[in-house]
Parts: C-alpha cells; sequence; structure tokens
C-alpha cells in the first residue's frame, strides 16, 4: 500500500513537472518570435508600441497560438505513434500471444512504473498458460492409465464368467487398486491447483516442529513395522510459521516415501539441527536411491523415476511437499545415489520464523 501511494506521488510530480516544462518552452519559444518581430520590424524605434499598446499583447497571444499548436502538433504525433504500436501489442496479448510486452521508454518518464507492472502481468499471464497446458496435458495422461487399467480388468472379468477364484479375486484388487489411485491422484492434484492458485498460506500460525514429527512417525508405525525398519529421532525443538495441516502433508509424503523407497530390515533416520539462521530437517533413508536424472525431476509434477514404476503413487507428492515449504519461506532438497539410499533436507529461515 505504500508502494502504491509513492508511485502516485511520484506520478503527480513528474506529470506536473513535465506540464511545466512544456509550458516554459512554449513560452520561451513564443518570446523569441516576438523578440524576433520587433527586431526585424524595427517597431521600438518608431515608438509604435506607445500609440498601438495592444499590439505588443497581439503578437504575444498569436505568436503562443502558433508555438503551443505547433508543439501539440508534434506531441500527439509521437503519442499517437506510440499508442498505436502499444494497442497493437496488447492485442496481441488479448489473443493469447504472451511473446509481446511493451518497451520500455529511454528514460524513466511517467509511464515507466505502470509499463514495468503491465510486462509483469503478461510474464505472470505466459507462466499461467504455460502451467495450464502443461498441466492438461500431464493430468489426461495420468487418469488415462488407470481408467485403463480399470476397463480392461471390468471388461476381462465380464467376459470370462468361468474364471477361478484366485484369478478372479487377483483382477479385483487391481480394480480397486487402481480406483483408490485414482482417488488419491484428484485429491492431490486438488490440492496442488490450490497451492498454486495461492501465494501464502492463509491460517499461519507457529506449529512445533518436533512434535508433528513425533506424531506422524506414530501415524506411520503400521508401515515401519511391516518392513520391520528402525526409525532413528533427534530432533531438537523449534517452531515454523505455517498451516499445520499443510505442513504435516510434507512430513506424511517424505516419511511415506522413506518407508516406500527404503530397503526391508533397514534404518530411516529423521533429525534436526539449528544454525545461526535457519532450521534444518533431514529424512534419510538406506533404500534403492536414486540417479541424478531422477534428482533433477524429482519435485516436477506427476514425475516418477525408474525406481518408482513399481511403486503405489501419482508423482505428486514431492511436488506439493515442495511448494507448501516454499510457501512457509524455506526450500527442499535431495542427495542420493543408485543403491545408497536419499536424505531430503528441508530448510526454514530463522528471520522469517521468528
Amino acid at each position: 500500500m505504500k508502494q502504491i501511494k509513492k508511485r502516485k506521488r511520484k506520478f503527480s510530480f513528474l506529470l506536473s513537472l513535465n506540464a511545466g516544462l512544456v509550458l516554459s518552452a512554449c513560452f520561451f519559444f513564443s518570446s523569441t518570435i516576438v523578440l524576433a518581430i520587433i527586431r526585424l520590424t524595427n517597431l521600438v524605434y518608431r515608438n509604435y508600441f506607445k500609440e498601438n499598446p495592444f499590439f505588443l499583447l497581439i503578437i504575444f497571444f498569436l505568436s503562443a497560438m502558433a508555438v503551443g499548436t505547433l508543439t501539440l502538433f508534434i506531441t500527439m504525433r509521437i503519442i499517437t505513434k506510440k499508442f498505436d504500436n502499444a494497442r497493437n501489442i496488447i492485442g496481441k496479448i488479448a489473443d493469447g500471444d504472451y511473446s509481446e510486452k511493451l518497451p520500455l521508454p529511454s528514460s524513466e518518464n511517467i509511464l515507466y512504473d505502470v509499463i514495468i507492472d503491465f510486462n509483469k502481468m503478461v510474464d505472470r499471464l505466459n507462466a499461467t498458460a504455460i502451467l495450464q497446458s502443461d498441466f492438461a496435458s500431464q493430468f489426461s495422461h495420468e487418469f488415462k492409465t488407470p481408467l485403463v487399467s480399470v476397463k480392461g480388468y471390468a471388461e476381462l472379468l465380464e467376459r470370462n464368467p468361468q474364471l477361478d477364484e484366485n484369478d478372479r479375486r487377483k483382477y479385483l484388487k487391481i480394480i480397486i487398486d487402481e480406483a483408490d489411485r485414482l482417488a488419491g491422484l484428484a485429491s492431490s492434484t486438488l490440492l496442488i491447483s490450490k497451492l498454486e492458485s495461492e501465494k501464502l498460506l492463509k491460517h499461519a500460525q507457529h506449529v512445533r516442529v518436533d512434535e508433528q514429527i513425533e506424531e506422524c512417525i506414530l501415524l506411520l508405525d503400521g508401515e515401519f513395522r511391516k518392513k520391520n525398519i528402525d526409525v532413528k529421532i533427534d530432533l531438537q525443538s523449534f517452531s515454523v510459521k505455517s498451516e499445520a495441516d499443510m505442513l504435516k502433508e510434507v512430513w506424511i509424503n517424505l516419511l511415506s516415501n522413506a518407508v516406500k523407497y527404503g530397503r526391508e530390515n533397514g534404518t530411516v533416520k529423521v533429525r534436526s539441527l539449528i544454525t545461526d539462521d535457519c532450521y534444518i530437517v533431514s529424512v534419510e533413508d538406506d533404500g534403492i536411491g536414486m540417479n541424478e536424472k531422477t534428482q533433477a525431476h524429482i519435485f516436477e509434477r506427476y514425475y516418477q523415476g525408474e525406481n518408482s514404476k513399481d511403486k503405489k503413487g501419482n508423482g505428486l507428492g514431492l511436488s506439493i511437499a515442495k511448494k507448501i515449504v516454499e510457501m512457509t519461506g524455506g526450500n527442499i532438497t535431495v542427495k542420493s545415489a543408485p543403491g545408497k539410499g536419499s536424505v531430503f533436507s528441508v530448510v526454514f529461515p530463522k528471520e522469517q520464523n521468528n
């Protein structure tokens, strides 16, 4: 709000300054014309103004009108040309061509800030258009795969009523698993769409991270027990400003991945560290790990690495986690190597969470 008021005052000042300069220029040129006429006609020496005192005013008036008209004509020609160019660019943008932008003035004038803000808006529209296009393509592909699977096995059951009980149960389980995958995909897609449309977490509050992570570990205790995974916890007490439910999604996702890709009878280490300027939380597993290509794309929506093809998931969990962490003011990174496990680190700056 203060920035807007400051710009308005600056705009008014520059407008007044430009108007003053134009008037001064008109007065200067008018005076020059009058003096030239007086000089050329030698009216001063003829005492002409003593006999016709209004003649000087008439000369000044006509000169001012001539200079003003000429100045206005030249100015309007320049302005009209620039507005025609701007109108063409805006027309292209309105038709969906976001590669066009308004050219910045050579010097900072009264429209400089307006043009900068307009070009920022075009960049946002372009980013949104690309996002929508990619989203539609990825969304349709990801939904099509489980739907085709459900349809195929349902038709197989319909065409073969004499299937033995084991095969029938096997196909029904596949259908149920794919239906669950569709439900999870729909839920995750709605969540990430909501996050993409928001810049800040609306109901942020101070959340005790150590307590929340311990709660999430208890929630996933059954999953850890299935693979006989030993969870080692070393958490320091600290809080960050975020939405509790949203931040919980981050820990659930990281811990679930540690279970999913960790090895049987393995270990998952959950640690935190407090430095002078940030809080760091790391989740480490000793599982299958990932190569550099997978690490480069792991936070992209719907991306699943080669080792993920036989695991349940929709490729949205880490995208959601990354978005939530960024909205909290932090960042998330991964270090991994094939066969050597993975370490996901979440960093929150202290200055934004005090």
